[in-house]
């Protein structure tokens, strides 16, 4: 949120010399395990708030390597592809840093404050999206405010006396290198000051103020002091001191897998395994039907099924018995008539939970887990085969007839290919050590068969009505089928361990279908992490099924809480029975606010002129740098112009309803007269509306200043004015204002 809240003044004070003062806090869920002092009255759990500071050793952490994110439909529809962009460069900054154990002792890669000011930005009071996205996400890694939590309360004790209280005051921000509490963010010195409200409110805090008012108050991108025009351009020395000390590999918490996470167990007594043609499980999978499906791979594990319908041609063969005219009596022929017909047919497609294919990389075979087979395609080689059989011009009526001719095409396609095998129910995947055996098959798919009657030269040269069969088929040229060596692969869903930190995190966008409230292809993440086991270091791997996103970004009105932004972790989200060492959980939700400018009026009979702009509420979101590009204002489509325009020209009347006019009554000047304020003169009005009949504009003043609506109107109706000034600067302002005239 932001950081107006926590000033009450600054003190002159002694500028300390420090060599090396940083400081962190770590992030956890509230009153959690013996924090049960953190309370309201105490000023922990305040609106926005999705946690409260921890201990040393008591942290939260995510323990996955890849974190997937979405924007969904809201975010996309107010920000448009420039936010999206903005979301990008935000994750982009975590994704840059590497393994945080590498970097110095003292972390001198990073700088001391990476905030910048946008001038142009700070004039109109815009906040920049890519760094509130980043002050989001590093809360979402497990870090809190270290400016906030420099100092808080641990208790409060009454008095006789009223409002007379003892205080307990604790520190929660600690040095990244030595671990010890610190009273530095980022080398600014922080004291504080109790406040408390009683007897109006119940709640007290520990404000801090810094000693030197020249050091820069929020500058760590988890303290969210990005303000208005604010925009940083990296982390700081404490965010990622913050970072390597929760995901430092030396820092070794008791952890169970994440949520939907498998540890994988090999079994080490091997066993025999058959692939399978993925090609056939295709075609048999598009034109059945769950059950029946089901019904032809009793094995297989079919997650969810969508249907559609399909426009095709069937082909018809129907059996006939006749004879020809010149056959010798008691002759019967059989014959084939083939009809196409136009028809629809449904066709499905399945996403499955235990269907793996084989790869090959360098030699070496592998197995893959594939939820949707028809992702699956590779270049493949078919032959199209046209048979004609008939019998010779000159045989006997009643001759078989025998093949004369064939056409063979050759064409390459890009069609569902490969080899798999289904995951037995006792495993969660199989690991391949050797082929034994590999095979080769011929394969041939007849399409249809057809038989024309056509006329033909007899020896005698008359002619003879002969049955020509035409055999059509498509034939695929081979399929590969191996015999796999296979070690099973048992999944374990409860297996806490000693687990390293994970070092490095990377934050892969993913496209979302927020109407289903899932990816449009869910898909399965396959990562390792390190495990103390019996004295000794072991890596394990892990599978997760992704079907939403980890984290998800929205744009939401928070309007009655004030807020530019939140993130919804939920009571799942932060898992521990403790209070501490536990793990951030996915699902969340990071919302930026896009309730707008805020206004409040403080009388029953209010107006604009009477209200107020509340501080901290002006939520325009944009995009900028350092650059002396304009910034990017959001709602998507809005530019720097339109807030110039606004700011800088006043137009009166504000009350967009005009006095009412009668119809043949001369409509007195004095009633409806504009007057602009701000801008560059000389001004020029216009309409881009139809003026009632009758009506016209009239500008006035030396510098067009003024306009008044003059004349006699002759029709009686409900008319929408829109009144259009624009000042010598080319900056305009339309007015929409309402007339009715009456008979």
């Amino acid at each position: 949120m932001l950081r107006s809240v926590k000033l009450l003044g600054c003190l002159t004070g002694l500028l300390l010399a420090v060599q090396s003062a940083l400081a962190f806090s770590l992030l956890g869920p509230v009153g959690g395990g013996g924090d049960g002092y953190q309370t309201p009255t105490l000023s922990y759990n305040m609106g926005g708030d999705i946690g409260a500071p921890k201990n040393l050793a008591e942290e939260y952490r995510l323990n996955v390597p890849q974190i997937f994110w979405a924007a969904d439909s809201s975010y996309l529809d107010y920000f448009g592809s420039n936010g999206l962009w903005a979301a990008e460069q935000a994750f982009g900054v975590f994704n840059s840093l590497t393994n945080v154990s590498s970097y110095s002792e003292n972390l001198t890669e990073f700088p001391l404050d990476s905030q910048r000011i946008n001038y142009t930005a700070q004039a109109f009071s815009l906040l920049d999206v890519k760094s509130a996205l980043m002050e989001a996400v590093i809360e979402h890694m497990g870090l809190a405010e270290p400016d906030r939590w420099t100092w808080c309360l641990r208790d409060r004790e009454s008095t006789p006396v009223q409002c007379f209280f003892f205080y307990e005051v604790i520190q929660r921000n600690y040095d990244p290198v030595t671990w010890q509490y610190s009273r530095y963010v980022n080398a600014t010195r922080y004291t504080y000051q109790i406040f408390d409200g009683c007897p109006v409110v119940d709640r007290a805090d520990a404000i801090e103020y810094v000693l030197d008012p020249l050091t820069p108050y929020f500058s760590a991108v988890a303290s969210w002091g990005a303000n208005y025009g604010g925009y940083y351009t990296t982390l700081t020395r404490d965010d990622v001191g913050g970072l390597r000390y929760l995901y430092r590999k030396d820092n070794m918490n008791v952890e169970q897998p994440a949520q939907g996470s498998l540890l994988f167990q090999t079994n080490l007594s091997p066993q025999v395994l058959y692939t399978s043609n993925l090609t056939m499980l295709a075609f048999q999978s598009l034109t059945n039907d769950a059950a029946g499906l089901q019904a032809l791979y009793p094995d297989l594990t079919i997650l969810s099924t969508t249907n559609y319908f399909d426009v095709v041609w069937v082909t018809n063969v129907v059996a006939y018995f006749t004879n020809y005219p010149w056959s010798p009596a008691g002759t019967i022929s059989t014959h084939l008539q083939t009809n196409a017909v136009l028809t629809v047919e449904p066709r499905y497609r399945h996403l499955f939970g235990n269907i793996e294919v084989v790869r090959q990389t360098n030699g070496t075979y592998y197995s893959e887990p594939v939820v949707d087979i028809f992702t699956v395609t590779a270049p493949h080689r078919f032959q199209l085969v046209t048979s004609i059989l008939e019998p010779p011009v000159w045989s006997p009526v009643g001759t078989n007839s025998f093949v004369t001719n064939n056409i063979t095409k050759t064409f390459y396609t890009n069609t569902v290919a490969g080899e798999y095998f289904v995951v037995p129910t006792n495993s969660c995947a199989l690991s391949l050590i050797a082929p034994l055996v590999t095979n080769v098959t011929l394969m041939t798919n007849v399409l249809f068969q057809n038989t024309n009657l056509v006329f033909t030269t007899n020896a005698l040269g008359g002619s003879d009505l002969v049955a020509q069969q035409v055999l059509e088929q498509s034939v695929v040229e081979y399929f590969t089928n191996r015999i796999f060596l296979a070690q099973n692969v048992i999944c374990v869903t409860n297996n806490a361990e000693l687990r390293q930190g994970i070092e490095k995190i990377s934050f892969i966008r993913k496209d979302f279908d927020s109407l289903l409230g899932r990816f449009f292809v869910p898909f399965t993440n396959d990562y390792s992490g390190v495990a103390l086991i019996q004295n000794r270091l072991v890596e394990q791997r892990f599978r997760r099924f992704i079907t939403a996103p980890d984290i998800l970004i929205q744009a939401g009105d928070l309007g009655p809480l004030l807020l530019s932004r939140s993130i919804n972790f939920g009571s799942s989200n932060l898992v521990s029975n403790l209070a501490g060492p536990g793990t951030i959980e996915p699902f969340t939700v990071i919302a930026l606010n896009k309730v707008g400018p805020l206004r409040f009026n403080s009388t029953a009979f209010a107006d604009e002129a009477t209200s107020a702009l509340v501080s901290g509420t002006n939520f325009i979101w944009a995009s900028y740098d350092g650059t002396t590009n304009a910034p990017i204002i959001y709602p998507d489509g809005t530019t720097i112009r339109d807030l110039e325009n606004q700011m800088f020209i006043d137009v009166q009347p504000s009350d967009p309803v005009l006095p009412d006019g009668r119809a043949y009554v001369n409509y007195a000047t004095t009633f409806g007269g504009w007057s602009v304020q701000g801008g560059q003169q000389p001004y020029n009005w216009s309409s881009s509306s139809i003026l009632p009949e009758g009506l016209s504009l009239a500008p006035s003043g030396a510098q067009g200043q003024y306009l008044s609506l003059t004349g006699s109107p002759v029709k009686v109706g409900q008319y929408t004015l829109v009144i259009r000034v624009t000042d010598a600067g080319g900056r305009f302002v339309d007015m929409t204002y309402s007339l009715t005239i009456k008979p």
